[in-house]
């Protein structure tokens, strides 16, 4: 079994469930991708084989009956950006595509052009007091839930 079909296959079912991207292609082509690569069930085989006139709804049962008959964790949208978020990096270390790639895919996902903020957040910033000689320090987080600040 391939991680990275496993990857591609919670990306592209978090995305669709938190209606983040729709692509029905994407969703199925993850699941084509899936079986090719050693994963098998009922409700997988059903994803893969879909037409594209299926509702919305039916769609969403299948993907959390494919999940949940493969063991995997619950797909959503803030799993699937890290999910992503982590291919992405290792693509960079690797040299296979540029930061400047990684920060574009970044503010597409979340960035003052299109997000909300909700999957990479920056913690107020810590200002030193006076007279104290350290800087300040930013860390980002990872919500676990949609909560918004």
């Amino acid at each position: 079994m391939s991680s990275t079909a496993v990857e591609e296959l919670l990306v592209a079912a978090g995305f669709w469930l938190d209606g983040f991207d729709r692509d029905r292609r994407r969703l199925v082509e993850a699941a084509v991708g899936a079986l090719v690569a050693g994963l098998d069930s009922p409700a997988l085989r059903e994803l893969a084989g879909l037409y594209g006139y299926e509702a919305w709804s039916a769609v969403d049962a299948l993907v959390l009956a494919t999940a949940s008959e493969l063991g995997l964790p619950c797909p959503s949208t803030a799993a699937a950006v890290r999910v992503e978020l982590d291919r992405r990096c290792r693509e960079v270390l690797t040299g296979q595509t540029s930061a400047r790639a990684l920060a574009a895919w970044a503010d597409a996902v979340d960035g003052p052009t299109r997000g909300d903020g909700r999957f990479f957040r920056t913690s107020e910033r810590s200002w030193p007091s006076s007279g104290s000689t350290t800087s300040s320090t930013t860390s980002t987080t990872f919500p676990s839930s949609r909560t918004r600040r």
